[in-house]
């Protein structure tokens, strides 16, 4: 007997949509602690390459693992799980990914790479103004 999913499309989705945006922070968080992947591998035991799967939302990654990796970088976990800052409360006013690719391009319809690449390309602003005693 073949076992059928009872889950909607939007279920789906909204799984996806979770599990890019823990990606999205954790791959944040690495940029931000200016630890490469490799450096990261290496003190939790696993591959540069399954670092980029967590990263990229390809591959699942085990709660300890995360725990470790949070602790290596110095990041919070509950941001890291669920996009909101410790003590700081969601509210209306908050920006979301949408919000910002709307901001950014006039649409939402932007693929994640593309956000990843201005995110990337800010960072990389941001370390030059903060080397450069502006930040």
């Amino acid at each position: 007997m073949r076992y059928k999913s009872t889950r909607s499309q939007f279920e789906i989705d909204k799984d996806e949509e979770i599990k890019l945006g823990i990606a999205a922070r954790l791959r944040d968080a690495r940029i931000q602690s200016g630890r490469t992947q490799d450096e990261v591998a290496n003190l939790v035991d696993v591959t540069f390459q399954a670092i980029s799967g967590y990263e990229r939302g390809k591959t699942n990654i085990e709660i300890t693992l995360l725990v470790k990796i949070c602790e290596i970088l110095n990041a919070d976990l509950r941001y890291i799980l669920t996009g909101e800052k410790h003590g700081v409360v969601k509210n209306e006013t908050s920006i979301t990914e949408d919000d910002l690719k709307i901001a950014l391009f006039g649409t939402n319809k932007i693929e994640d790479q593309e956000l990843i690449a201005i995110r990337d390309f800010s960072e990389t602003i941001r370390k030059r103004l903060v080397k450069e005693g502006k930040l």
